[in-house]
């Protein structure tokens, strides 16, 4: 389907999905948002990347801000 992130799966019992650009800056095409919207208004969880080291930090905020997932 035209639009779904790079990477999909379920992270401590969460659904997320991740975008992944190039660091200097690409941006996500209109059809990208609109699966973005679709995924977080089913309640999953979206992230747009440029680094390893920001999948790594949103994984952590979005555990310790899950309520029983900490």
């Amino acid at each position: 389907m035209n639009g779904l992130p790079d990477i999909e799966g379920v992270y401590r019992g969460l659904y997320i999905a991740i975008e992944s650009k190039m660091p200097e800056g690409g941006q996500p095409t209109a059809i990208q948002l609109h699966r973005h919207r679709q995924i977080r208004d089913a309640g999953g969880h979206v992230l747009v990347a440029r680094s390893v080291g920001d999948v790594a930090a949103w994984l952590d905020r979005l555990v310790s801000h899950t309520p029983g997932h900490a």
